[in-house]
């Protein structure tokens, strides 16, 4: 799910009341302006993106982004931007190479953003397109492969626990077996061995004859 945040009130739709967050796997969130990005740092969410399509109204600066690097919250660049019009490529390149410079590569994903089928690229092609970005393959390898599995891990802590720290799992219902299943529990019972007990006891009445006539001789 990602949510553009145009107006405070926005924040509400990503806040940790919100129950629509624990409906999907992944939460990005889309900041407008500077003071809804300081407003986001301080939630819980697993992806952060900006409008490469355009120039942003604010400048995108290191403290801001060092806060979201520390959480584990990856940044969204998508490569769609650059196969569209020469203006569009032009201006995600730009605000792309702001970002990686700002974060040093580190946390990014790289993802489709595509409008149709036509957009969608492999993913040996979308690293590829990262060379628009004058990054090393290694590193574009990252952004298709491991900071993307980083980013569903990151999702799945947030979805099952407290602060990525503490799990919260539902207690075991107790079953109870009533009716025909307590009858056969009780079919189950280990049965005891009668010919065995009879066994026992003439053995012991045996025993006990040649004491006596052990004592009558005596």
């Amino acid at each position: 799910l990602t949510v553009v945040l145009n107006q405070p009130s926005d924040i509400n739709f990503v806040s940790s009341f919100s129950p629509i967050i624990d409906r999907f796997d992944l939460l990005a969130v889309c900041p407008q302006s500077e003071k809804l990005l300081q407003q986001v740092l301080g939630l819980e969410v697993d992806i952060l993106c900006f409008d490469f399509t355009k120039k942003l109204p604010f400048r995108i600066k290191r403290p801001h982004l060092n806060v979201a690097l520390e959480k584990g919250v990856m940044f969204e660049i998508q490569y769609a931007h650059l196969l569209r019009s020469s203006a569009t490529r032009r201006t995600c390149i730009t605000s792309s190479l702001e970002l990686l410079e700002t974060v040093k590569g580190k946390n990014v994903i790289l993802s489709s953003g595509a409008a149709n089928v036509m957009e969608i690229r492999g993913p040996y092609d979308a690293m590829n397109l990262c060379s628009m970005f004058d990054v090393e393959s290694s590193l574009a390898k990252n952004f298709v492969t491991a900071n993307s599995r980083e980013a569903v891990r990151h999702g799945q802590l947030r979805g099952k626990t407290f602060k990525s720290a503490v799990a919260f799992q539902p207690p075991r219902e107790r079953q109870l077996n009533v009716g025909p299943d307590v009858e056969e529990d009780k079919s189950q019972e280990p049965e005891v061995n009668d010919s065995g007990s009879e066994e026992s006891e003439a053995s012991d009445s045996v025993n006990m004859e040649e004491e006596e006539e052990e004592d009558h001789e005596t």
